[in-house]
């Protein structure tokens, strides 16, 4: 018996969203000084989330290149209550990264965003934002690389 192949090239895996690319994709476009710092820096900024040595949240966000985004809150909050009540000011926040999945959560949906459990390195779209402030009214998003 023989059986007819339908093309599916063009439709993405059940587990992926219609928009994502694979990091490897974007990351393969990059020169090779700067995919080897992406490489590095979201492997640390991976593992900083997930031994828990700062506190992330996803949020997700309407966008044809990502599905969300991880937001990783500076070491000064790492002292507050295990649940933020206050709303977060630029200096609370260390990096925003672009994801193209969902991460692993660890509980659920506050005014934040979920939080976090774990994070890979291979759901980061490469481009990673800081937040710059000029003084506290004044604040900015930059790309860092």
């Amino acid at each position: 018996m023989r059986r007819t192949l339908k093309d599916n090239s063009s439709v993405p895996p059940p587990h992926q969203s219609p928009h994502s690319v694979s990091t490897w994709n974007l990351s393969s476009q990059l020169q090779p000084a700067e995919r080897a710092a992406f490489a590095v820096t979201s492997r640390l900024l991976a593992s900083v989330v997930t031994e828990s040595l700062l506190r992330a949240y996803y949020v997700r966000i309407l966008s044809e290149g990502a599905c969300g985004v991880c937001i990783i809150l500076s070491t000064h909050v790492i002292g507050e209550h295990p649940i933020i009540t206050r709303s977060l000011r630029p200096a609370d926040v260390f990096a925003i990264l672009p994801l193209h999945q969902e991460p692993v959560f660890s509980g659920e949906l506050t005014k934040h965003g979920r939080p976090i459990w774990l994070l890979d390195p291979l759901d980061m779209i490469p481009s990673i934002f800081e937040l710059s402030t000029l003084d506290q009214e004044d604040a900015s998003i930059e790309n860092v690389w």
